[in-house]
């Protein structure tokens, strides 16, 4: 049995070694962790079970009867046991740091937006079920009513609950809440990082990347699911607290993420319907999923002045240049299939997100048409010779916005500032990107033969 206080705290895994501090404000209560039982009641505190220890002894919270949800996420397991199809569970961070967010009652912007998106979520068909829950250094239950579990997103609420408010790692809650049956999970936080007091600072960051990173790694369903991160903004009046967990009182514009878990499928699914519905719309957004190996292309025909190969549908003959707006230029032509991606229309247009193997050659547009088939222009202007084989690349690349709006200080933010950012968030967005991109940055490649 160990006991934490404060809280710090330090495992050590097969493979990968990770340490965390903690956020949000400080309390006097030890948090026990028993890792002898192996039952779902062991790790899922119900709300009854949380009442009944709340008010027993000196410590505001007796975890005999429960223990830190463990990264096989058992009551995910339970859930699955129970021969449900298609479930989402939405868990919403009520540690102490998200306060500020939840302190206006009914009129604050972020019990609005969540009020709406689980709404539409719930009315939407998509899934089966529904469950939702509180999450910090625990996972707790709080059924499956939208109405009533908003009505519960208040300070009062969140600090009697149940768990350690007052020492929660953002890295421990996502591999708590990361689906592991195929199913989809969503997690609202502020999803700050904080290494706490007595920790070396960019050593910490480091480790939480690295944290994550082997955690999602080791997922058997990775291949088959993505990652969908709204930044939200959002009025926040409460307290702040800094890396080394000072705090100071902050009214103003603060953000917070809503991450989207699971199978791409049911992500693409999610995606077409919620986000046109909603009312408060991201600041920014994220996609982060592996390559599609299988990706289907074609060469066009007549797509410039070249000819197909009989022998080999990926292999052009006799390239030749033709009048172009911008001169005399080899022009060829792919369609292909991004149906099955989770990226969206804007990203799959950029060309800033292909490049061609041969820099001869350049990325000249790319255009939506039907079903998600998108046409890619490549063209050079200079003579090719035969046996050359290109690859047009579709890089898997995080969007610019995650490092601006990653805080690398850790102070206290600025009220007044336009562009509010989040301690560490780089790091942890990035500790995702680096597990889905392991065995390849590219989302898809094209190739190409010319004789």
């Amino acid at each position: 049995m160990a006991f934490v206080k404060g809280i710090t705290l330090c495992i050590t895994l097969p493979l990968f070694a990770f340490c965390w501090g903690c956020r949000g404000p400080k309390t006097n209560n030890d948090i026990i962790i028993n890792g002898s039982n192996s039952t779902v009641d062991a790790y899922v505190v119900e709300e009854s079970t949380v009442s009944k220890h709340r008010n027993t002894g000196p410590s505001c919270y007796d975890e005999s009867s429960a223990t830190e949800v463990s990264t096989t996420n058992t009551h995910q397991l339970a859930e699955s046991n129970m021969g449900k199809k298609s479930h989402i569970r939405i868990y919403v961070e009520n540690s102490g740091s998200m306060y500020g967010y939840v302190g206006a009652g009914d009129g604050s912007d972020f019990r609005k937006t969540v009020f709406n998106y689980l709404t539409d979520i719930k009315i939407s068909d998509l899934f089966d079920s529904l469950s939702l829950y509180f999450v910090n250094s625990m996972v707790i239950p709080k059924g499956s009513s939208v109405d009533d579990f908003v009505n519960k997103l208040k300070p009062t609420v969140f600090k009697v609950a149940g768990g350690n408010v007052g020492a929660t790692d953002i890295v421990e809650i996502i591999k708590k809440v990361y689906p592991k049956d195929g199913q989809i999970s969503v997690l609202i936080s502020d999803c700050i990082i904080s290494p706490g007091k007595g920790h070396n600072a960019s050593e910490y960051l480091v480790n939480q990347q690295t944290g994550i990173k082997g955690f999602l790694a080791l997922n058997k369903y990775l291949p088959n699911t993505g990652v969908v991160i709204y930044s939200m903004l959002g009025s926040f009046n409460g307290y702040y607290y800094d890396t080394v967990d000072n705090k100071k009182r902050y009214t103003g514009t603060r953000p917070y993420y809503i991450w989207v878990m699971g199978d791409i499928q049911h992500l693409k699914k999610m995606r077409d319907v919620t986000e046109p519905k909603m009312k408060t719309k991201p600041a920014q957004m994220c996609v982060i999923t592996m390559g599609d190996p299988k990706l289907k292309y074609n060469i066009v025909p007549a797509g410039g002045n070249y000819q197909i190969s009989l022998t080999d549908k990926f292999t052009v003959e006799r390239l030749k240049k033709m009048r172009t707006a911008q001169g005399e230029r080899a022009i060829i032509k792919l369609n292909a299939d991004f149906s099955k991606m989770l990226q969206d229309e804007s990203f799959l247009t950029d060309v800033s997100n292909y490049e061609v193997s041969d820099k001869r050659f350049r990325v000249d547009n790319v255009i939506k048409g039907n079903d998600n088939k998108f046409t890619i222009t490549i063209s050079t202007n200079q003579v090719i010779g035969r046996g050359t084989t290109i690859y047009v690349r579709l890089m898997n690349k995080l969007p610019q916005w995650v490092n601006k709006c990653s805080d690398k200080d850790g102070g206290f933010p600025d009220p007044s500032a336009k562009l509010q950012t989040t301690y560490g968030l780089s790091y942890l967005i990035g500790g995702v990107y680096d597990a889905y991109t392991f065995n390849g940055d590219n989302l898809a490649d094209m190739k190409i033969t010319i004789k």
